[in-house]
């Protein structure tokens, strides 16, 4: 494949706001993908759109397992995504205070995917923020299922710049900043988080949401509880019982019957 760049010379220095490096690295990259077989470069397109929605069904699989878990465990599953939103709109206020635009627009280059249109800038990559912040996410919420995350949203990352739309320095930074503004969040809301969740849990409606149910027939059945024996149930409650004997037991039952002792 033959690469035209329209820039200073014949290589990309010159190229503004943009590390010589980052841009042959893109260079290359696109030149990869642009001789890969066609399946791979379907499968590329797949990828970058599709590991999205994988990541996000991960958040709500850790969100799932949390409802058995404790309150700190549910804290961290509901921080996830706030971190997420925080990170993403991070990321959008970003891209209107840098404006830089596209490779696929900068450079006269041939990409697998569509450029996307004007003002609609590249640093840093929403894609890669958005597969930061859940990656960590998940990671501090469900680690085990993090060591998952991780690697697809590095993946994910780097499918942004296989498909020729990012320089590489747009999705490392889109990833670190998904990363850590999740990972600041996620650290700092915490413990007040818990104690909500641990109060919402007690609530009909909204429990269900944050604790996984218990058997119907336990939740069902009501607990009666006596007035004459400081609130505890009334099977708890010997108030009744005498050495004179229980008007409700007949005699012959009461001769036999184990009379607590009184503390």
């Amino acid at each position: 494949m033959e690469v035209v760049i329209i820039t200073q010379g014949s290589s990309p220095t010159g190229i503004e706001d943009v590390p010589d490096v980052m841009a042959e690295i893109y260079l290359e990259t696109v030149e990869f993908a642009n001789s890969a077989p066609a399946w791979i470069q379907e499968l590329g397109l797949l990828f970058t759109e599709g590991s999205i929605v994988l990541l996000l069904a991960l958040l709500l699989l850790t969100w799932w397992r949390a409802r058995s878990g404790t309150a700190k465990t549910m804290a961290s599953a509901l921080l996830a995504p706030v971190g997420l939103v925080v990170s993403y709109l991070l990321s959008e206020w970003s891209k209107t205070f840098v404006e830089v635009d596209r490779p696929c627009r900068t450079l006269n280059v041939e990409v697998i995917a569509e450029c996307p249109p004007v003002g609609d800038w590249s640093l840093p990559s929403n894609h890669a923020t958005i597969a930061g912040a859940i990656a960590i996410g998940v990671l501090i919420a469900w680690p085990r299922l993090g060591l998952v995350s991780l690697p697809i949203g590095v993946l994910a990352a780097y499918s942004r710049v296989f498909v020729g739309v990012h320089y590489p320095h747009d999705v490392v930074v889109g990833f670190l900043m998904g990363a850590t503004v999740t990972a600041i969040v996620m650290v700092l809301l915490v413990r007040p988080v818990t104690v909500l969740v641990g109060r919402l849990r007690e609530h009909p409606r909204v429990g269900v949401l944050l604790a996984k149910a218990t058997d119907p027939a336990q939740a069902s059945a009501p607990v009666q509880r006596s007035a004459t024996n400081h609130g505890l149930p009334a099977y708890y409650d010997n108030s009744r019982s005498s050495v004179h004997g229980d008007n409700d037991v007949p005699i012959s039952d009461q001769s036999t019957r184990r009379i607590p002792r009184q503390k």
